[in-house]
């Protein structure tokens, strides 16, 4: 059986606030990997760089930018994070943190995995057994409770986009860059930057989908054909047929406000 592990060098959090980072997630199945004394000392560092993070159970985090406050958690349907199974809990925390805050952003690390996960389900997600979660009931219930963007990662693939009640949700940007052993053959290989501009209020004004595909040993590099745009454009059309968004070939979304 393949054992995958991973422990990134404490020098890379230099180089993420370097890159502009704002808010990172800590809610995954992974974090745990080394031990709570690692994650410990991941969240002093992006203390110490400040970068903003949420993960462990009833953590976020809360920039200013500009006149906005803006709140950033992070769910997960693994233990030890705010949990994406805990319906009644997350929609607490989001209505709490709605009334103290301009806007609130949702990272969500939940789904299945792999190439048959492309296909987003209205029902209860497992992998290797465990409960991942539905997506779309957890989704619509944090944009009902106050949430105005909803990133989700997880399944290392494209998935849907869909604006509910004004407020974009992406399903699965997929992977940005990999390392090492990771099978990148087929759509494996394609990720996103999302670019957004939302309101005041949190509605999506504009988005653009820049695509990137990942070579050699997983080095992101940009693709000038645009699958990944592609991928996302088709998979919203034919599992969120009523609120998918279309993209045109500048990967820029087109949806109804």
């Amino acid at each position: 059986m393949d054992c995958y592990v991973f422990r990134m060098p404490e020098v890379y959090g230099q180089d993420l606030a370097e890159a502009g980072f704002d808010f990172l997630s800590l809610a995954n199945n992974h974090v745990g990997d080394f031990g709570s004394n690692c994650v410990d000392r991941t969240e002093y560092i992006l203390d110490s760089l400040g970068i903003g993070w949420s993960g462990r159970p009833e953590t976020f985090a809360t920039k200013i930018v500009g006149d906005l406050r803006v709140a950033f958690i992070a769910f997960h349907s693994g233990g030890n994070c705010n949990s994406s199974l805990n319906l009644p809990l997350a929609t607490e925390m989001v209505t709490q943190l709605k009334l103290d805050h301009d806007l609130v952003i949702i990272s969500l690390h939940g789904g299945a995995e792999g190439l048959a996960a492309m296909s987003l389900p209205d029902s209860m997600e497992l992998y290797l057994g465990e409960e991942r979660g539905n997506l779309q009931e957890f989704t619509h219930h944090m944009v009902d409770a106050g949430a105005d963007l909803i990133i989700g990662h997880g399944p290392h693939v494209a998935r849907a986009m869909e604006v509910y009640q004004g407020k974009l949700i992406a399903y699965s940007l997929a992977n940005f860059a990999t390392y090492g052993r990771f099978n990148l053959q087929e759509e494996r290989r394609f990720g996103g930057i999302l670019e957004i501009e939302l309101n005041a209020t949190g509605d999506l004004v504009k988005a653009r989908i820049i695509s990137i595909e990942q070579k050699y040993w997983g080095v992101p590099l940009w693709d000038r054909q645009n699958r990944f745009a592609q991928l996302v454009d088709s998979l919203s059309q034919a599992d969120l047929p009523e609120t998918g968004v279309r993209i045109d070939a500048n990967g820029y979304l087109i949806f109804e406000p």
